[in-house]
């Protein structure tokens, strides 16, 4: 610059690009995974490749891809699954007398499909031993399913749109029959929940029962923008319903019908209580449901109610054949 002038050099303004921090329409993976962390999980970061047969024990639809040059025999496939990382850490830790864990992982699972191999994002987490600690206020509990559905529900929170994740029964060749559902999100699937095969647990020596859950990242990152609702000056109305109806139905099939029936008058439901036993038909089960009634610009009528409560009843009995507990 001095042998060719100062002078010379042209000058012009400095231009910069400011970019926003973050996409308001988009929830990133670090706010899902520190909301796991703040209840309680460890972050696990395993190999993307893991042993063939320890990928075969879980039965995927899909082949496994092998590795060209393999670092050793157990590392010889790409992973289609976080399950199989998250298990052998379960096994680890409990070889090492640590029981009560919740573990999640977030990373890639590959798969072909049409020939060609795909990545997807995924994450995934699992929950093993006691939910509570020993102590005298609180008697001891494993985790269970519903642990597990807490947390996904709370990571469906973020997305400021809980109510559109459903959970159907359906079977997943490494989970426990009767204790799986996929997870759709408006009717997509998300991925699943529910309880590890226990011809996975034993055959990899692991203690107690394993609940475990994975999501897809892409679908689970889709935010629903919050918009103002003022709130209602007029009282709320609740309404019990008890009923009997086939132990198979389930609570969200229960829940759709009800929200198909009602308007918009109805705010809330809630499931309070749930019998098997002396006096209930074999085969049934009695449910009990809260319902929540308000309108934003008047108080609604007892009238009103009733009509509201006798669509519901009568939906119900329509898909369910229920019948009404005094």
């Amino acid at each position: 610059a001095r042998i060719y002038g100062y002078n010379e050099i042209p000058t012009h303004s400095i231009i910069s690009q400011l970019a926003a921090p973050n996409d308001h329409n988009q929830l990133s993976v670090q706010q899902i995974t520190n909301l796991l962390v703040d209840r309680g999980y460890r972050e696990v970061i395993s190999y993307s490749f893991i042993d063939p047969q320890l990928q075969q024990l879980f039965n995927f639809e899909h082949a496994g891809i092998d590795l060209l040059n393999p670092i050793s025999p157990e590392h010889a496939q790409m992973r289609m699954s976080l399950w199989p990382g998250l298990l052998m850490a379960v096994v680890n830790n409990q070889n090492r007398q640590h029981q009560d864990m919740r573990l999640f992982e977030e990373g890639l699972c590959f798969y072909k499909e049409g020939g060609e191999i795909r990545q997807q994002a995924m994450i995934a987490g699992i929950v093993v031993g006691r939910a509570s600690v020993d102590q005298w206020g609180q008697a001891d509990r494993d985790f269970d399913y519903y642990d597990l559905k807490a947390d996904i529900e709370a990571i469906a929170q973020l997305t400021h749109a809980p109510e559109a994740l459903q959970y159907n029964a359906e079977a997943h060749p490494a989970l426990h029959p009767g204790q799986t559902a996929v997870i759709k999100q408006n009717g997509l699937d998300l991925g699943w929940i529910g309880g590890i095969h226990p011809r996975l647990t034993q055959q990899l020596d692991i203690n107690g029962p394993v609940y475990a859950f994975e999501l897809k990242v892409e679908a689970l990152q889709k935010i629903k923008l919050n918009k103002f609702k003022p709130l209602s000056k007029f009282p709320a109305i609740r309404r019990d319903i008890s009923f009997i109806i086939d132990k198979n139905v389930t609570a969200q099939q229960i829940e759709n019908i009800i929200i198909q029936s009602a308007n918009e008058c109805l705010q809330k439901l809630f499931f309070f209580d749930v019998y098997y036993g002396e006096g209930i038909t074999k085969g049934k089960k009695s449910v009990a449901i809260g319902l929540i009634f308000q309108h934003y610009s008047r108080t609604l009528t007892d009238t009103e109610i009733i009509n509201y409560m006798n669509d519901i009843i009568s939906d119900l009995n329509e898909a369910y054949a229920i019948s009404l507990r005094n």
